[in-house]
């Protein structure tokens, strides 16, 4: 018996079956019992962001906003920015986020290219899923939960999200090739 549960029935018949039901409920809620076992907090997985960014002024804080902001049920974000010597403001945009708990802030000395700043993100990412957005709004966060789909499901262990798909997004898949 469930204490506290609505209990709902459709017929007389079916009302009458649970009043007699009700002493033999309440003389089994009295016997002494072992406490409800509760399932284990199972702690969210964690769900590495990498961020290339390089003079992206205009756009940086509109797209940072919206990764802290995206929330996937049972994941925790964590977000790597890579900043890689902006010249036009940017830099000191990202700085306003170095102390937030969720983000690892890497201040490269020069610019290297995207490549070398995704590349000097890995090594700080400790999720089992890394994910790269740019900070020019490029991708959209709403996305992450179609891209993250095929591998939860252990479908896909590596997934290449392209913005030029029917309906605005498309999955390449690399089935034929081993990792």
């Amino acid at each position: 018996a469930v204490i506290g549960a609505p209990i709902a029935a459709s017929s007389a018949a079916s009302m009458s079956a649970l009043a007699s039901n009700a002493s033999a409920a309440c003389v089994d809620l009295l016997q002494p019992r072992m406490p409800a076992p509760t399932a284990a907090l199972t702690p969210p997985r964690i769900l590495s962001v990498i961020v290339p960014v390089f003079t992206e002024r205009a756009t940086v804080r509109a797209s940072l906003d919206a990764v802290m902001g995206k929330s996937i049920p049972g994941w925790q974000l964590e977000i790597i920015l890579v900043e890689s010597n902006s010249t036009d403001g940017t830099r000191e945009i990202v700085l306003g986020y170095r102390d937030h708990p969720r983000i690892k802030l890497i201040l490269q000395d020069q610019p290297r290219g995207k490549g070398h700043a995704v590349r000097a993100g890995f090594p700080h990412a400790t999720g089992e899923v890394i994910l790269i957005q740019d900070a020019d709004l490029e991708y959209d966060v709403a996305d992450y939960d179609v891209l993250l789909a095929p591998i939860v499901a252990g479908r896909q262990d590596f997934v290449l999200g392209s913005r030029h798909g029917e309906g605005g997004l498309a999955i390449r898949k690399f089935t034929d090739q081993p990792l």
